[in-house]
Order: C-alpha cells, then sequence, then structure tokens
C-alpha cells in the first residue's frame, strides 16, 4: 500500500543509497511499509546518520526492528503538534532501550515544556495516569474562526493536547493514547495503543489497529484490525498471543483481517472510520 502518492518505501531507500542522505524524517506509517519491504538489505544506507520518527504513536517493536536493521544510525521518537508549532519532545537514541517506549522528557525539544495533568491542571504523581499539556514560545495564538476550540484548549497558558500519558520519576513521558480513543470496558479504561503495540510484536502482524466496539453489558468491548503478515496467522493465535502479554480485560474478543487499513495521506489511520463501518454494521 502506498499511503499518498508522493511516497514509495522502495523509491524512498533508493533515494537514500544514491543521494547519500544523512538525515531522514518519516511518520510512524512510513517506517512500517519500509521495514516490511522483502528487500530490505539490498539498499545501501551506510549515509544515513539520523532517522527522526514523529507524526503518530510510533510502537516499540516498529523502532526495535528498525534500530536492529540499522544499528548505527540514531534514531529520535519524536512527540508534537501542530498547535505547538510543531514543537514538543522528543525521546533521543541513547534512551530508546533504557526507557523503552517513551515519547521523551518532558522539557528537551525547541524550549517546549510539558507536564502530564488533571483535570485541575495539577501535575500528577509519578506513575499516574493524566493529560499532555504543553507550553512555550511557539504554541499557537487560537484556532481560526473558532473561539470555543481555542477556549477548551488553552487554558492558563497550557495548551490541552487530547492526550493521555504517565511519567516517570527521571521526567520520562509514555504516550498512552488519545482520550477520544480510550475503551471503556466494563468499568475498565482501556488504551488501544497498548495493545496495538503489543500486537506489532507478533510476527504474523503487519499492521494493527484497535476500537472499542458497542456491547450489551460491558458497555464497550475491544476489537482489532489487522493486516497479516503470514496467512497462516488465525484469531485464536493472535488472542493466544494477547492472552501472554497483556491483562485478561485487555485483550481483543474480536480480530478481523482486513487487508489494508484505511489512512490519511500523512499516513495516521483513520479510526472513525473503522468506528462507522462497525456501527453501520450494527444497525443492518
Amino acid at each position: 500500500m502506498i499511503i499518498n502518492p508522493f511516497f514509495d518505501p522502495a523509491r524512498t531507500l533508493k533515494t537514500i543509497e544514491e543521494k547519500k542522505v544523512n538525515i531522514y524524517f518519516c511518520v510512524p506509517a512510513m517506517l512500517i511499509f519500509i521495514l516490511n519491504l522483502p528487500n530490505l538489505k539490498d539498499y545501501d544506507l551506510s549515509s544515513l546518520g539520523d532517522l527522526l520518527c514523529g507524526g503518530g504513536p510510533l510502537p516499540f517493536p516498529i523502532l526495535k526492528k528498525a534500530k536492529e536493521a540499522y544499528p548505527w544510525v540514531r534514531m529520535c521518537n519524536i512527540y508534537g503538534m501542530t498547535e505547538g508549532g510543531p514543537g514538543g519532545i522528543y525521546l533521543a537514541d541513547k534512551y530508546l532501550f533504557q526507557k523503552e517506549g517513551s515519547v521523551g522528557w518532558g522539557k528537551s525539544f525547541m524550549g517546549m515544556e510539558m507536564i502530564i495533568a488533571d483535570a485541575e491542571q495539577n501535575p500528577v504523581k509519578p506513575g499516574e495516569i493524566g493529560e499532555c499539556l504543553l507550553r512555550g514560545a511557539s504554541v499557537m495564538k487560537e484556532y481560526h474562526n473558532d473561539p470555543e476550540a481555542t477556549k477548551q484548549s488553552l487554558r492558563n497558558g497550557w495548551f490541552h493536547t487530547g492526550d493521555v500519558a504517565r511519567i516517570d520519576e527521571d521526567g520520562f513521558i509514555w504516550l498512552m493514547d488519545r482520550l477520544k480513543d480510550m475503551i471503556v470496558r466494563g468499568g475498565y479504561n482501556v488504551y488501544p495503543a497498548e495493545i496495538e503495540t503489543v500486537l506489532f510484536g507478533h510476527p504474523g502482524v503487519r499492521e494493527a489497529a484497535v476500537i472499542g466496539v458497542p456491547h450489551e453489558t460491558l458497555g464497550e468491548d475491544i476489537k482489532a484490525f489487522i493486516v497479516k503478515k503470514e496467512d497462516q496467522v488465525t484469531a485464536d493465535e493472535i488472542k493466544e498471543y494477547c492472552r501472554k502479554n497483556l491483562a485478561d480485560f485487555k485483550v481483543p474478543r474480536q480480530i478481523e483481517f482486513i487487508k489494508e487499513l484505511p489512512r490519511n495521506t500523512a499516513g495516521k489511520v483513520l479510526k472513525y472510520q473503522l468506528r462507522e463501518t462497525e456501527k453501520n454494521k450494527s444497525q443492518e
């Protein structure tokens, strides 16, 4: 799958090889497609010194696979938003395995500061979950012609990102998911990104996306959409793999194999389309 007319993973690697590119920035989807190339080792990327990845959640198994393929490359996981100018935070190469899965340190990028806060904007304690708030000179002034959205997002000098995260004692941050994507299953909060990270660790999974679907007694149940890497992979095998790596209430009860995930031109999975499809199915 090509996520837009201007991206082709094979052509990208060929360009890096021929032009002796030193620094490459990509979104997670682009990195996933590159790493799934069957002839990945045929390209000479010895010129590449830095690889920066941002624009969406980057599952740690993908980052690890990239590091294994290009061990000499300094890799950087970036978290930011357009509203941040697009400043945010980043996880430097030396911390990739020390702080596995983190998106970075709370004060580390373009003068930006980030805290993880509760509903009253008070910083949460290490290990607790809250919302990511951004503050810095590059944060936007307002949404164009939308004062209500501006009022909801900009409060007391902080920009509310709508992302849920936790922070550790050293100030490193782990992104959990978007608030709007959180699943409430039988009273438990479940974050799809955590399940997706586990799914990407399965050798037979090429891509994965998780959403909440209506359930009569639980309120919501968990459904995983999977693009297979190997045809012989079964739903039962996927569920068993999840049981070994997740608490039982986080294991997807529904698995659907599809040919490709719906994405926008930036490579982000359009989960609202998946939810809309499920809604239409339930009404049939």
